[in-house]
């Protein structure tokens, strides 16, 4: 996957979520994906907590009257012919100011088929920001469940 297709797949994230599409936007994310932050670890693995998810970032778009979310590719690494390791930073804009400080992050996308998912995302976000991205699950290694990468473990914003 080249840089260039790596920023359309971010942008296709966000594009769903503002036009409401929330099964358009959960079909980018691989069963399970894991998330890692900061302070903890947990896995989405049911579409119902995709729906959740994406229910908490819709809030979270009407609480701060969120008009733009910018991501802005600053690394790709390939893994293999099917798996790319992506850092990005996140600036989130209410008509055209911060509601928050700009974030760095990292995806890890698999390609399924024809279709790229994420599988893994570090997220740069805050501890008070985990109900965006976190569940109940403890995140450890459940069979079927991405291996952690290395790479992405230490990556810091």
């Amino acid at each position: 996957m080249e840089r260039r297709y790596f920023q359309d797949w971010l942008d296709g994230v966000i594009d769903h979520a503002h036009a409401n599409d929330g099964a358009g936007w959960a079909d980018r994310f691989a069963r399970p994906t894991l998330i890692v932050s900061h302070d903890r670890r947990s896995l989405i693995e049911t579409d119902a907590e995709f729906a959740a998810k994406f229910s908490a970032w819709r809030g979270l778009f009407r609480v701060y009257r969120v008009t733009h979310m910018l991501r802005t590719v600053t690394d790709l690494q390939p893994d293999g012919d099917a798996r790319v390791i992506g850092t990005y930073d996140t600036d989130i804009l209410a008509d055209g100011k911060r509601v928050m400080p700009r974030f760095r992050s990292t995806k890890v996308l698999v390609r399924q088929g024809d279709i790229w998912r994420c599988c893994q995302l570090t997220t740069g976000m805050g501890a008070a920001d985990g109900y965006l991205f976190h569940t109940e699950h403890d995140g450890t290694r459940a069979p079927g469940s991405p291996q952690p990468s290395p790479t992405v473990e230490r990556t810091k914003p």
